[in-house]
Parts: C-alpha cells; sequence; structure tokens
C-alpha cells in the first residue's frame, strides 16, 4: 500500500473509495462505526472533508488496490464478525478487480472455523515475518535452545551512544519482561527480533493499542502478503479469536481505535522501505542515529506512543503479543527507571 494513489485521488475518487467502504460497514446487523470513514479519510485521504459517494464510479487501479485492501478490514471493525459483512466485502472486492485470498481468513473466522483458520494463516504469516516457513521457524528455535544465537544477544547488548537505534533498543528491551532473542531461554532472533526493531523504529509500545498500531504500520509499508500479520493481529485484539496458539492467552475484544490505527496504516504507506522486509539487515543499523533514520526511512514523528527516553515502552497492563517468550523477573520500578 502506498500513500500517492490516495493524496492523488480528485474529490469524486474520494467519495467513490468511501462509499465502497461504507456499503461495507452498513450491511448486516449491527451498526457501523463512524469513526472509521473519518479516520480513512483524515489519515489516508488527508481530507477530513471527504464524505462517501456513490460507490459505482470507477477507480482507477492504483487505488482500487488499496481500496480492495481496506475492504478486507471492514467487517473486522466490530467487536464480533458478521458474515454479512464479510460476504458483501468480497463482492466489492471482486468489483473492484483486485483479487485478496485473504476473505478466506475472514469467512473462517466468521463461520467459527478456527482450527481452517490457524491452518491457513500459519505458514504464510511465518514467511512474511521471519522470511521461512513453518518448518524452518521450528528449525530457528532448536537453534535458538542449543545455544548457537547467543552472538546475537552479545551485540544487542553492546554498549550503543545515546540517540542510536541500539539504545533505543536496549531501553526498549530493559522495559520488557522478556528474554533478549538468541538467549537460550529467549525466542530465536529470526522470529521475533525483527518484530522489536519495528517497535522502536515506528514508536509504537507493547500495549494492546500499541501492537495493533504496529500491524496497522506494517500492513500500510509493506506489499499485499504482509496482509495476513496485519488480520491476524486485528482478529486477536478486536474479535478475541486466538488465531496464532502460542499467543491464544493474550486475546481482547474491540481494542481497536479508528483513529491510531488509520494513521498507523497511513504512516506505514508513507515509509519509503518496507521496514518488516526480512531481507533488511536491522543489525547493521544499531549505530545508526535513531531520529536521522527514522527521517531517511520516511517515518514521521505523528502518532508515535514512545519518544526518545520517554515514556516507557511497556505501560501498566501491556501485553506482549509474542507471549510465548520466556519472562525474566522484573526487578522493582525503582531500579528500572533509568535504564537506556
Amino acid at each position: 500500500m502506498r500513500i500517492e494513489p490516495f493524496l492523488q485521488a480528485t474529490a469524486d475518487q474520494k467519495a467513490a473509495a468511501l462509499g465502497r467502504l461504507s456499503e461495507i460497514l452498513h450491511c448486516g446487523a449491527t451498526a457501523p462505526e463512524p469513526a472509521v470513514l473519518r479516520a480513512i479519510a483524515t489519515h489516508l485521504f488527508r481530507d477530513p472533508e471527504a464524505r462517501p459517494g456513490d460507490a459505482t464510479m470507477p477507480l482507477p487501479p492504483a487505488l482500487a488496490r488499496p481500496i480492495a485492501e481496506l475492504a478486507l478490514l471492514m467487517p473486522l471493525m466490530d467487536q464480533a464478525i458478521d458474515p454479512q459483512k464479510v460476504e458483501r466485502a468480497a463482492q466489492v472486492i471482486a468489483a473492484l478487480g483486485q483479487p485478496q485470498p485473504q476473505i478466506g481468513l475472514l469467512r473462517h473466522a466468521a463461520a467459527g472455523r478456527l482450527a481452517r483458520l490457524r491452518l491457513q494463516v500459519a505458514d504464510p504469516l511465518v514467511r512474511q515475518l521471519a522470511g521461512c516457513g513453518v518448518a524452518g521457524a521450528l528449525a530457528a528455535v532448536a537453534r535458538t535452545r542449543l545455544g548457537l544465537d547467543r552472538g546475537h544477544a552479545r551485540q544487542l547488548r553492546q554498549p550503543r551512544a545515546p540517540g542510536t537505534l541500539g539504545a533505543e533498543l536496549q531501553r526498549y528491551y530493559a522495559d520488557n519482561p522478556f528474554e533478549l532473542p538468541g538467549e537460550t531461554r529467549g525466542m530465536p532472533p529470526v522470529l521475533v527480533g525483527r518484530h522489536d526493531y519495528v517497535h522502536v523504529l515506528t514508536g509504537y509500545d507493547t500495549s494492546t493499542e500499541g501492537e495493533l498500531c504496529l500491524a496497522g504500520f506494517v500492513g500500510g509499508c509493506g506489499q499485499p502478503t504482509r496482509l495476513e500479520a496485519m488480520l491476524t493481529c486485528v482478529l486477536q485484539f478486536q474479535q478475541a479469536i486466538p488465531v496464532q496458539e502460542f499467543t491464544k492467552e493474550v486475546v481482547t475484544r474491540g481494542a481497536l481505535r479508528p483513529d491510531s490505527f488509520f494513521l498507523a496504516v497511513a504512516r506505514g504507506a508513507a515509509c519509503k522501505v518496507d521496514i518488516a522486509d526480512p531481507g533488511l539487515d536491522y543489525m547493521a543499523w544499531l549505530d545508526r542515529d535513531l531520529a536521522g533514520l527514522r527521517a531517511e526511512l520516511g517515518i514521521g514523528p505523528e502518532g508515535m506512543m514512545v519518544h526518545a527516553g520517554q515514556p516507557r515502552w511497556a505501560v501498566a497492563g501491556s501485553q506482549a503479543v509474542l507471549a510465548g517468550q520466556a519472562r525474566r523477573p522484573a526487578p522493582p520500578q525503582s531500579q528500572r527507571s533509568g535504564s537506556a
């Protein structure tokens, strides 16, 4: 998803795009959430005055694709998935001529087919996040348990100059009660290291809202294949559906705030690089000035929850998405307040 098609849209095209999304929100038994369309108009089209209009007006392909991707999200704006909205989303996507295979995930979720949902999402989700399939992920866990990734943890511990990505990443790990990636009791770097550094680059904490915003950012900045990760997070924290077995104990209902979520999608769409790309060597950036790196990548400050040094990366009630990570005892607050 890129921000340019939204910014280049004419008034009629904005109205037609919002009209299609409105059709999905308004069908079914539940009342639509007015904040959803307002947030999309404000943050993606950057036109708070834009309103739904003629949904039959053709859209240029460059705009039709991201609107089809947003259509996937519309049935998830409620706290429970309405099958009618899922099918209406499928019709809107088909009419746009932009096939979205992820509609199958929504159908499984709406029908309560949890096993099939997990089966469909498992391998592509791991490939998007780590560049390997489920078999590769299991091998990575074995490698970490054998102590073969401790060099990664040692790199993360090395002293870094204040204001660098590495220094802020150290503060992130000090604030969150789980082992460093690469430690024998921690998670494999290939599975969580990238997730953690994206938290720091984007400025989203590990609260439920922070995880949702992170998913929105990644869905906005990445290729269409990033949609599984975004949809999985929304299903988990908006509809309380435990899509991933290892995070089944951290589900919530109704946690999505449209304004912050779609601002995150817009921030991601404006980012110059797919920062969740498994091919990026983020470890090479550890000594880079964080503010300068964000500016270079096109990651603006609007919507950030955490700024350098203030406040904390974990807040009261934080729920780490990667709940299967080994936890280390959290020292008393007074011992951690000055950690860097």
